[in-house]
């Protein structure tokens, strides 16, 4: 848009609107001006009308007071003799009508001129010869002979007809007579003697009274003191009205307003009224419709219209003009100008101008064209400048760039090689860990004396330290390369605390600590997430609280602070009493490699990995971990898990995994603690039909203990406190009870001693054993035993405590490894494996097992041994020589496919242990997967898994 049209747009209404506001203000003030000349006009007409009209109706009434005094009327009036009176009305009907015809000449507009009886016949009257006819109906003489009786005044006026020729005017008065009206009191109520009426036409107003008379469409007409419309033109606006509004009307009358015309709504017109009273019930109104009043002032509308346009458009071009001149026209020049500057053209040069602001813009303009050229010289020498410096610059990060893509491809070099070295060192620690670890639980298996047993045990718990150096590593290591998996899947949450913490509590009880569960009871049984991970967590924490600690104990907390939907949000708390942190050192304390200073003499030891894979572990899960402590007071490690919850119906799980990770197929293992193989019976527990009496006041640990004895088959009854032991007891026999020695009411020992009483005399032995979470010393094991318990469990337990206690007490059969040997059918067992070390410990495992083992040293050699004999599982490792296990296994199972041979189970081991790994293994056609070190106990399980499968 140019400058040209952008003014003329700023100009439009610049002009026009101050024009049209004074034309309209203009037009305004003589429309108005207009209204009132016309409304005047109207006011005018009325009041002449108005007079007219007063002045016949007052001679009217004059005349009549005039006829009302003749003698001979008086003289008729006062006769009250009938004969006398009958004479006197013969006299009257012949003389009186000589005095009424004399008013003939001199009041054209009077009809007639009666002398009623009281009773309405007439005596005597003049009829004017031009109207000889009856004018009136005798209905029509009823109705208005009715109306002067009524009247209250001596003198009335009436109005008879509707329309303006049979209209009239009754100026009546009442007929007394004179001696009568002087002796009679002035309030007296008496009958008249009779009636006078000049019946008069209204020329005076119908003249008046007709369309046109003031405007084109006003009139005047007559109304009653109701507002009865009484005269009216034809085709009037009020013809079918007859009656004025009743709202406006009591408007119309006020004394105020008879003067000045008022704006009334009629027949959805806007009229103007104004109205005068000819008599105490007769008003004559002047109306005029508002179009008449408008249509007066149009010539001068269209006039002013004129003329308001023709001022806008006179003033337009002038300013338009002038502008243009003063303005546009050197702006444009100065915008031309401006286009060739910036097309190059510096040339370019503006003529000179007067000096105003246009002249001075001129001159700036050429100064800077001046300095432009001498800029754009100094540009240019200096971009000559510039693309030199460009050139060799780029030359320079030319040579800089292929030094960094050489160096990228080192760095990824070192990666992969970073990747295969984890890999490798995992394979090449966890190989002989097996071998040393493996051998260490078989001589534990051996008879041996106590120094034998406690160096064997020295060594176990070493190369186990050594395996968890080594995980931690190799986690870090994972972390590092953002190759840290969960896996996903249902779990127990209390079993999983319990078995984290299974695993210390011998080292918590070595050191004199006691370990606690603190759990809420609206803890949901099943979540989803990584038990594993999960329990590491709590291994690591739990591990450095014991640690730390030398006196007191160990809490963990358990709760769940909020439940949304079906997730659930829990909070972990290790609280110890040990040494503390500084506060100076709790900033640092989750990083990699960090260790707490505790003084020159640091006899704690640690790699400094634990908090750090913690850390990292937890916001794998999307939780957060922090600590609080004073030192000297002991320190609290707490973290938050979001876990979706596990909707149980019956048996069956009907949630669906919400996390992003993928669920495994085959159950995962981590390192398992390694225990010495014991003498249990091998006999399911679900057959024995146990029932175990349950005497525990905490509900937490009701239904901690509940759930691990009905996982075992035991049948569990429940009593709150050692005196409902003793009812209950009195009256049902139990294979055991569990005994918590302090309860409420009464505790555990007391309980016990009246149970042992009631037993004496009796070939009955009930077996008690005491559940406590003090330390076990010898004078609480006096204690217990000397009251009649049988046995000492400690809190916390585990699923594991339970069996063994169960088959230790009940008294069935049990049988060694040796015993097992021979119970159970001989198997035959392929183990792939090319490390010698392993290949005799696990062949010892096997073997103790009673199993029958072959050995084939590496892939080629398994294929082709499986090919000859029929084995009934296969142990294949995964990394050998000649043919890895992956690839053997898949040789394998193309041969089954082949020959439609049932699937033999394959079980991988590896000292691998990712969730690629895991995968790559089941992709490849195995059935499970054991992570070494392998500890005869988790291989018994799943031997006995797979084989009594198949």
């Amino acid at each position: 848009m140019t400058l040209k049209t952008k003014l003329t747009l700023i100009l439009i209404p610049l002009v026009v609107i101050p024009i049209v506001l004074l034309g309209k203000l203009s037009y305004d003030y003589v429309v108005d001006t207009t209204k009132q000349k016309v409304l005047m006009q109207m006011g005018t007409l009325l009041k002449q009308v108005y007079q007219g009209a007063q002045f016949r109706l007052q001679t009217a009434q004059v005349n009549i007071e005039l006829l009302s005094e003749s003698g001979l009327l008086n003289s008729y009036l006062s006769i009250t003799d009938k004969d006398e009176r009958r004479l006197a009305m013969q006299a009257l009907q012949t003389r009186m009508p000589y005095l009424f015809n004399s008013y003939q000449h001199v009041y054209q507009d009077y009809y007639n001129i009666q002398v009623l009886l009281p009773d309405g016949s007439e005596v005597t009257g003049f009829i004017n010869e031009k109207n000889n006819k009856n004018i009136f109906s005798q209905t029509d003489k009823a109705a208005y002979f009715s109306q002067i009786k009524n009247s209250a005044n001596l003198i009335d006026i009436f109005f008879v007809g509707k329309s303006s020729q049979n209209s009239y005017f009754i100026i009546a008065k009442k007929l007394f007579p004179q001696s009568f009206l002087v002796n009679t009191p002035a309030n007296a109520l008496i009958p008249p003697r009779g009636y006078l009426l000049i019946i008069m036409h209204p020329y005076f107003l119908t003249e008046h009274i007709k369309i046109g008379e003031i405007s084109e469409n006003g009139y005047l007409l007559l109304t009653d003191g109701e507002g009865r419309i009484l005269l009216q033109p034809p085709n009037a606006l009020t013809q079918q009205l007859h009656q004025l509004p009743a709202t406006e009307f009591p408007r119309l009358l006020q004394p105020h307003h008879e003067n000045e015309p008022l704006p009334v709504k009629l027949a959805e017109q806007t009229v103007y009224l104004q109205g005068a009273q000819l008599h105490d019930n007769l008003y004559l109104f002047a109306l005029l419709p508002q179009e008449d009043v408008l249509a007066a002032g149009q010539p001068i509308k269209i006039l002013f219209a004129i003329v308001t346009l023709a001022t806008i458009a006179t003033t337009f071009i002038l300013l338009f003009f002038a502008l243009n001149y003063l303005v546009i026209n050197p702006i444009q020049l100065l915008a031309e100008a401006s286009q060739q500057v910036g097309t190059d053209n510096l040339a370019v040069q503006l003529p000179e101008r007067p000096s105003d602001e246009i002249g001075s813009l001129y001159h700036c303009f050429n100064n800077m064209v001046v300095r432009l050229r001498t800029a754009l010289q100094q540009i240019e020498q200096v971009n000559a400048e510039l693309e030199e410096k460009v050139r060799l610059r780029t030359l320079s990060l030319e040579q800089l760039n292929q030094e960094l893509e050489i160096e990228h491809q080192k760095a990824e070099a070192a990666n992969q090689a970073k990747s295969e070295f984890v890999a490798n060192i995992s394979h090449e620690l966890r190989t002989p860990m097996n071998g040393i670890l493996g051998m260490a639980e078989l001589l534990l298996n051996t008879p041996l004396n106590d120094k034998q047993r406690q160096q064997l045990r020295i060594l176990h718990e070493s190369g186990k330290n050594l395996v968890n150096i080594v995980n931690e590593l190799l986690d870090v290591s994972k972390i590092e390369a953002g190759r840290m998996e969960l896996e996903i899947k249902p779990f127990k949450l209390l079993q999983t605390v319990e078995e984290a913490i299974s695993l210390l509590c011998i080292r918590a009880r070595e050191k004199g600590l006691w370990l606690e569960i603190q759990a809420s009871d609206d803890l949901p049984p099943q979540v989803i997430g990584d038990n594993n991970r999960l329990r590491q967590i709590l291994i690591n924490l739990l591990g450095n609280a014991i640690k730390f600690t030398s006196k007191g104990g160990v809490t963990i907390q358990i709760k769940l602070e909020e439940k949304i939907a079906d997730k659930a949000q829990l909070y972990f708390a290790v609280i110890d009493t040990g040494i503390g942190i500084p506060q100076q050192e709790l900033h640092y304390l989750f990083d990699k490699f960090h260790q707490v200073d505790v003084g020159a003499h640091n006899h704690y030891g640690g790699t400094g990995l634990g908090l750090f894979i913690c850390r990292q572990l937890i916001e794998l899960m999307g939780g957060e971990i922090g600590v609080g402590s004073q030192e000297g007071q002991g320190c609290t490690f707490w973290f938050r898990l979001n876990l979706p919850v596990v909707v149980m119906t019956g048996s069956v799980i009907s949630n669906s995994l919400s996390l992003s990770s993928s669920v495994m197929p085959v159950e995962m293992h981590s390192v398992i603690e390694s225990r010495h193989w014991s003498t249990w019976s091998t006999q399911p527990l679900e057959s024995l039909n146990i029932t175990v009496l349950l005497v525990e006041d905490d509900k937490i640990n009701q239904i901690v203990a509940t759930m691990a004895l009905e996982e075992l088959g035991c049948r569990v009854e429940i009593a709150n406190h050692g005196q409902e032991a003793v009812e209950i007891t009195a009256n049902q026999s139990y294979d055991l009870v569990l005994m918590d020695l302090h309860m409420p009411i009464m505790d555990g020992y007391t309980a016990t001693q009246q149970i042992r009483q009631r037993e004496q005399n009796t070939p009955l032995h009930l077996t008690i054993v005491a559940m406590t979470a003090e330390i076990i010393t010898d004078k609480l094991a006096e204690s217990t035993r000397a009251i009649g318990m049988d046995d000492i469990l400690t809190k916390p337990f585990t699923k594991a405590d339970l069996e063994q206690l169960l088959r230790k007490w009940l008294s069935y059969p049990v049988a060694s490894p040796e015993q097992l040997a021979i119970s159970k059918p001989a198997h035959i067992l392929l183990l792939a494996e090319d490390n010698e070390a392993n290949q005799v410990v696990e062949k010892m495992m096997l073997e103790e097992l009673g199993y029958r083992v072959d050995i084939a040293n590496d892939g080629q050699e398994a294929v082709e041994m499986t090919a000859k004999e029929n084995y009934d599982l296969i142990l294949m490792d995964i990394h050998m020589p000649i043919l890895n296990g992956y690839k053997a296994t898949e040789q394998i199972r193309d041969r089954e496919k082949d020959n439609q041979y049932h699937p033999l189970p394959i079980i991988a081991i590896t000292a691998s242990a990712t969730h690629a790994d895991v995968e790559k293994c089941l992709a490849a056609g195995m059935n499970d997967f054991l992570a070494k070190p392998v500890t005869q106990e988790y291989l018994a399980q799943v031997l006995n898994k797979w084989l009594t499968e198949n």
